[in-house]
């Protein structure tokens, strides 16, 4: 079993607090989002573990010193998302969990078993922003998604999810399939690629609550999460 973080994106939504830092070395209660993860996948018995790097590149050598890892620097970071990142290590992947480096968690779901490719959903308040919501059928298969534009509840992706092998080579052959459409460089949503996907392989939706994680993709993101760890888990941390 494999794991890939993705981690070398900028977080210009953050402004001033990345321009130094990159998120996944946020602090949420004494613990590094990166860390973290890292952690969680060597307690699921997973040691084939990359990070593809690209903004701060050089804070990530750190982990090395302590953590069996390997990593990869995405050199054009800046003007690419991470299905690039994903596309430089296609070649490598095979069964494997893929998780985004932004991804903050207080359960270790890698220790839990799949049979299906799987993607980890929550419940998330959209905040007045367009959020890509999750469009599942009564099986709960993933069939695609939709902007919604509301202040009401609604499934969003969470940045973890778990390819089978088969599911794996769908998600390859999608990937190499728009790229070649385009006549570009591997760019687009992570959502655009999996809008393709599902309609080739059955993608199941995962629901994870709340306060077991979420994703800082925003400030308010972050404030969030910072108030769930101190609501459900910085007394059972100490």
């Amino acid at each position: 079993m494999k794991a890939v973080i993705l981690a070398a994106g900028v977080g210009h939504r953050f402004k001033e607090l990345t321009k130094y830092k990159n998120k996944a070395f946020f602090t949420i209660g004494q613990t590094m989002v990166i860390k973290q993860i890292i952690q969680y996948l060597l307690q699921a018995g997973i040691r084939d573990i990359t990070i593809v790097t690209g903004h701060r590149h050089e804070d990530f050598s750190i982990l090395k010193k302590n953590y069996p890892i390997h990593i990869l620097y995405n050199t054009a970071y800046g003007e690419y998302n991470n299905i690039h990142s994903l596309a430089l290590i296609a070649e490598q992947l095979n069964e494997c969990w893929l998780i985004h480096g932004d991804t903050v968690l207080f359960k270790n779901i890698f220790k839990e078993a799949f049979t299906h490719t799987t993607f980890y959903t929550m419940l998330k308040r959209p905040n007045g922003a367009p959020v890509r919501v999750v469009e599942v059928d009564e099986q709960h298969h993933i069939q695609g998604f939709h902007i919604d534009r509301g202040e009401r509840r609604v499934l969003s992706l969470l940045g973890v999810s778990y390819w089978r092998k088969d599911a794996q080579m769908i998600l390859l052959e999608t990937l190499n399939h728009l790229h070649e459409k385009e006549k570009k460089r591997f760019d687009g949503e992570w959502e655009e690629l999996l809008q393709e996907v599902v309609k080739k392989v059955e993608v199941d939706a995962y629901q994870l609550d709340r306060k077991y994680g979420g994703d800082l993709n925003t400030m308010k993101d972050y404030q969030e999460i910072v108030e769930t760890y101190d609501r459900y888990w910085k007394s059972m941390r100490k």
